[in-house]
């Protein structure tokens, strides 16, 4: 995502980028808690009942990572960047 020509987050949906533990696209969400623990912040999608966002933040919510987790309980995308990964819609 871009805001004012800055690149805020990047985005990526398929397996072979790993998050900072080792998360890959298409991992199981089990092993984001078991990784990060207590320190997750998981909410509700906004489009998917049984689906969920994982948050791990550093920087007091100033930059993070995201997982966005299916109702199959499967990772779908990892998002990392400053606060824009809370944004529901991308850009276009």
């Amino acid at each position: 995502m871009f805001q004012n020509g800055v690149i805020t987050h990047a985005r990526v949906d398929t397996r072979g980028i790993t998050s900072d533990l080792g998360i890959n696209v298409g991992d199981p969400a089990l092993k984001i808690k078991e990784l990060y623990g207590s320190k997750l912040e998981i909410q509700p999608n906004h489009y998917d009942e049984e689906a969920f966002y994982y948050f791990m933040w550093q920087h007091k919510w100033n930059s993070g990572i995201k997982y966005d987790v299916g109702s199959d309980g499967i990772v779908q995308t990892i998002s990392g960047g400053d606060g824009t990964i809370r944004l529901v819609e991308g850009c276009s």
